[in-house]
């Protein structure tokens, strides 16, 4: 094309765009080109000169998505994965005070927890069960076909509630699932010391799976070995001991006068979190430098994969690759970080404010685009469903205080 300003003829270039939903508006520097594809959301604008253009993508009530692309001359600029928000109003589920919200392994199922009972949510067809018992912390077995409420074991498929205090006893507490869903785990005080205890649930019996002489403050089931910190708080060490056999495999030191968790115990190291400093040990017990990675500053996260972590502190959201050995800021707010997920698009993660819930594009051309979803006095327990198009969580809107769902696409 010839290049009026420059006086001169150029190779011309041009964007490609695909967005969900499709059929969206195009706009170059103001200008309406045409529509996305109606069934693929794709389109390809041509013969625009080397530089840069204001482009802007729309659609009837959904959030505007707009940024400044850099077009070259000979090549076309790639805008993919882009998704448009829509602007949407929530929808009351159930109503009344919720204490928790958790949702199943494999995402279809939502457990909302309540002072007279739990209630478990179909997200495919919206059908609710409720199961009378006092919720207290809810776990999932792994298949999500049970729930481990405080000391009870809910079976979904059948109604049938199981009282491990009948088969534990009283002094029995931080009770977790094994890995295959049949055995529940617990700590237990004995006279000589501390016992981690295995109770198989379809023949009813209980056995010891792990004797110390010190104090067991938490532990983790996997690949057939028990991994558990112990000790006096000034010497903490983590060791690994074998299911068979109960011995002592391997241990290190800790940092002492520190809390220790287990969690994300799917992944491929083993996740230990110091609660005190909130810090992240991301361990290989079996290689020969263990300590793999720490993650400082941690409030909370997910793994989006085997190698890459998206985590938050009060005020920041970071993704860690610790294949490459990199740590990217996504943003850095002025208000509190409740939470953080992944979204499936694999281009935009969603947060979570005390009051609002908010979509972040990973694309940092120019600019990252923000959506804010939705803005109430106080939103708790916020959770996004397999698919990435509907979220759910705790508020109160007027006089209706409950569980609402809003659809963001």
């Amino acid at each position: 094309r010839f290049d009026f300003t420059n006086k001169k003829i150029s190779q011309a270039g041009g964007v490609f765009f695909k967005t969900e939903p499709k059929s969206a508006e195009v706009y170059v520097n103001g200008k309406f080109i045409k529509k996305t594809d109606p069934f693929f959301g794709s389109v390809l604008i041509k013969n625009l000169l080397p530089g840069e253009y204001d482009v802007k993508l729309e659609l009837p009530e959904y959030a505007t998505w707009q940024k400044k692309l850099t077009v070259n001359g000979g090549s076309s600029t790639y805008a993919e994965d882009i998704y448009l928000f829509k602007n949407d109003l929530p929808l009351l589920l159930t109503e009344g005070e919720i204490s928790q919200i958790t949702l199943s392994p494999d995402k279809t199922l939502l457990a909302t927890g309540k002072k007279e009972a739990v209630y478990i949510t179909n997200l495919a067809s919206e059908e609710i069960k409720k199961f009378p018992a006092s919720a207290q912390t809810m776990n999932w077995s792994p298949a999500g076909e049970k729930i481990l409420n405080g000391k009870t074991i809910i079976n979904l498929t059948n109604g049938e509630q199981l009282d491990l205090n009948k088969y534990a006893g009283s002094v029995a507490e931080n009770f977790k699932w094994g890995e295959n869903g049949n055995e529940i785990y617990h700590v237990e005080k004995s006279p000589n010391g501390y016992l981690i205890k295995i109770f198989d649930l379809d023949k009813k019996t209980s056995g010891v799976a792990l004797r110390s002489a010190e104090k067991i403050t938490d532990f983790s089931v996997k690949d057939g070995d028990i991994f558990y910190t112990s000790g006096p708080r000034d010497k903490i060490k983590l060791k690994i001991a074998g299911l068979d056999s109960g011995e002592t495999k391997w241990e290190i030191d800790l940092p002492s006068f520190s809390e220790y968790q287990f969690i994300n115990s799917g992944h491929r190291l083993i996740n230990l979190y110091d609660q005190n400093h909130q810090i992240l040990y991301l361990i290989n017990p079996f290689s020969y430098f263990p300590l793999e990675e720490t993650v400082n500053n941690i409030k909370g996260g997910e793994w989006i994969n085997a190698d890459k972590l998206l985590y938050y502190n009060d005020f920041e959201i970071w993704i860690n690759d610790i294949k490459n050995k990199q740590k990217t800021l996504l943003t850095r707010l002025s208000t509190p970080i409740e939470k953080t997920f992944w979204h499936p698009s694999d281009n935009y993660i969603v947060y979570s404010t005390i009051n609002t819930i908010n979509t972040m594009e990973l694309d940092e051309r120019e600019k990252r685009i923000t959506t804010e979803l939705i803005k109430l006095d106080k939103i708790s327990y916020p959770i996004m469903n397999k698919k990435g198009d509907i979220l759910y969580f705790y508020a109160q809107i007027g006089n209706q205080r409950g569980l609402y769902k809003l659809t963001i696409q």
